[in-house]
């Protein structure tokens, strides 16, 4: 992402000021003065998938954890942190939605990079049961 918006290494909180600080875990938005009005009106729209597209989507952030397709509004980011390639999505009665601007999402759906770390998602299944059990809240997970 740093390089993707030409952040300087030694700088990584500027990134704050890209798309990427408008989608921060925990509802809260980050952006340069002139995208203030857009955020404080909480603009947003869906850009529908088609189960087609949804797979080509999935195959890309593998490959490429900062990809995005195209036809969303261009000035949305996504924070998901961690290491592993994912995407937050929406699911509607119509199918599945990229959600932008202030539209929430419903699921993040994870790509695991067999080639690079075979057991990712197994690790994140036994983390999040773990924390479970000690009496944490923890998302459903499929």
């Amino acid at each position: 992402m740093r390089v993707r918006y030409g952040i300087h290494k030694s700088r990584p909180l500027d990134l704050l000021g890209t798309p990427i600080g408008e989608d921060c875990a925990g509802a809260v938005q980050f952006g340069p003065p002139d995208r203030t009005d857009d955020l404080l009106a909480g603009r947003g729209g869906l850009h529908l998938l088609n189960d087609d597209q949804v797979v080509e989507c999935l195959g890309e952030i593998r490959r490429d954890p900062a990809y995005r397709p195209g036809g969303y509004d261009p000035a949305g980011g996504s924070s998901l942190a961690g290491m592993q390639p994912k995407i937050a999505l929406r699911r509607t009665p119509s199918g599945w939605v990229l959600p932008w601007g202030a539209e929430p999402t419903s699921h993040i759906i994870k790509i695991t990079r067999q080639e690079l770390h075979q057991h990712e998602a197994l690790m994140e299944h036994v983390t999040m049961a773990t924390a479970r059990r000690l009496g944490l809240r923890v998302p459903r997970r499929a």
